[in-house]
C-alpha cells in the first residue's frame, strides 16, 4: 500500500515538468494546530486580491516619494496583512508611540492609524536634519518639532494612501490626531477588530516597519459590502479626535508626572528603629505575592506585582486601587516608618 506523499512547490514545478521530484521536495505532513476561537477570522482570498492591488499600488508611489524627501533610495515592502483586535495592535505600537490619526472613511465613522515606530519616526527626522538616518535606540516620545518633521511625510503618505483606495473607499486626507499612547487613547474599543498592514522599509544603515490600519468593519463594507453591512459591529466609538487634538494643542500630554511604586507600609517600634545596623535585615512580614503601592504625584491609583524587566526591576500594573492609604504619618503610641 503506497503512502500518500505531499509536495511543496518545487515539487509540483518538477513534476509538470516531466521531472521526478527530488527528496526534498517532499513537504511533511502538517502538524495540526488547534483554533483559536479568539483570533479574528482571516482574510477571504477575494477580499485579500483587492487588499493585495490597493497596498501594492500604495507602497510603489510611497517608495517614490520617501526616496526623494529622504534623498536615499528607499525599499518598500508589503510583510503581512492581518485582522486583529485593537486592544493587539495598540499592544504592538507600543508605548511612547508615534502614531498619526486620519478617518478611515470620510462618508462615516472610524478611525485609521498610520505608524512609523518610533525608531523608525527618529530615523526619519534624523535624515530630514541631514543625518545618516541610522535610527536611535533612544526610548522617548517625539518633541514637538520631531513630531511636525514626521508629520509633514506622513501627511504626503496619507494622500497616496487615499489615492490608491479611491476606488473602493473614501480614506481621508487629512490628519486628524496623534497618540503617545494608543492603548489608552480611546480610539476604539479593546475587542475592536481593525485589518493591520506592515510595510518593510529599508535604506541604508535602517531598517524598520510602518504600520497601517483601518477599522476591519470599514475594509469589509468596502470591499464586500453583503458581509460589511452584517458584520459592522453595533454602538462603535465615536471618533473623539477633535477632543484629542484639543489636548495635543494644549501639550498636556506632554506635561511630566511622578510615578512611583511603593510596597505597603510596616511599623516598628522605636526601639527597633534604634538598633538598626549597616546590614541589617528588616523583615517586613509580607509574602512574595504583595502588591506594590503605584502612586501618580502622590495618589495610589493602581496596585502591581514586582517583577524584572531586560535585567532591570518593573512593576507590572494588575488592577486600578480601590482604596487610598494615608499619605502623611499619623500618631500612633508605636510610630511608624515609611
Amino acid at each position: 500500500m503506497s503512502t500518500l506523499k505531499l509536495l511543496n512547490q518545487k515539487g509540483v514545478d518538477a513534476l509538470f515538468a516531466g521531472n521526478t521530484p527530488s527528496a526534498e521536495a517532499v513537504g511533511r505532513e502538517p502538524e495540526a494546530q488547534p483554533y483559536n476561537f479568539l483570533r479574528p477570522p482571516r482574510i477571504p482570498r477575494k477580499t485579500r486580491t483587492a487588499l493585495e492591488t490597493v497596498y501594492e499600488e500604495f507602497v510603489q508611489r510611497l517608495e517614490k516619494a520617501l526616496t526623494l524627501s529622504l534623498r536615499t533610495q528607499v525599499t518598500l515592502a508589503v510583510t503581512e496583512m492581518e485582522p486583529v483586535f485593537f486592544s493587539d495592535l495598540a499592544l504592538s505600537l507600543g508605548s511612547p508611540a508615534a502614531t498619526f490619526l486620519f478617518r478611515a472613511d470620510e462618508n462615516g465613522e472610524g478611525t485609521g492609524l498610520f505608524d512609523w515606530s518610533l525608531e523608525g519616526s527618529l530615523a526619519v527626522v534624523d535624515r530630514m536634519m541631514g543625518g545618516p538616518g541610522h535610527g536611535s535606540a533612544l526610548h522617548r516620545a517625539l518633541t514637538s518639532i520631531e513630531r511636525e518633521v514626521v508629520q509633514r511625510i506622513t501627511q504626503q503618505a496619507l494622500l497616496l494612501l487615499a489615492d490608491a483606495w479611491k476606488d473602493h473607499l473614501a480614506v481621508g486626507r487629512e490628519i486628524t490626531g496623534f497618540e503617545v499612547d494608543p492603548s489608552h487613547s480611546g480610539i476604539a474599543r479593546p475587542e475592536d477588530r481593525y485589518l493591520a498592514v506592515y510595510l518593510q522599509v529599508t535604506w541604508e544603515g535602517f531598517e524598520g516597519t510602518v504600520t497601517v490600519a483601518l477599522p476591519h468593519p470599514v475594509v469589509l463594507a468596502a470591499l464586500e459590502p453583503e458581509r460589511g453591512q452584517a458584520r459592522r459591529a453595533p454602538g462603535a466609538a465615536t471618533d473623539t479626535a477633535p477632543a484629542r487634538a484639543a489636548l495635543d494643542n494644549q501639550r498636556l500630554k506632554l506635561s511630566h508626572v511622578t510615578l512611583s511604586a511603593r510596597l505597603p507600609e510596616t511599623t516598628l517600634t522605636l526601639r527597633q528603629v534604634t538598633s538598626l545596623r549597616t546590614g541589617q535585615v528588616i523583615d517586613l512580614g509580607y509574602g512574595q505575592d504583595v502588591p506594590v503601592h503605584v502612586h501618580v504625584n502622590g495618589k495610589l491609583l493602581f496596585l502591581g506585582s514586582a517583577g524584572e524587566v531586560r535585567g532591570r526591576l518593573g512593576v507590572r500594573i494588575r488592577e486600578k486601587a480601590s482604596t487610598q492609604v494615608p499619605e502623611r504619618l499619623t500618631h500612633t503610641s508605636k510610630g511608624r516608618v515609611l
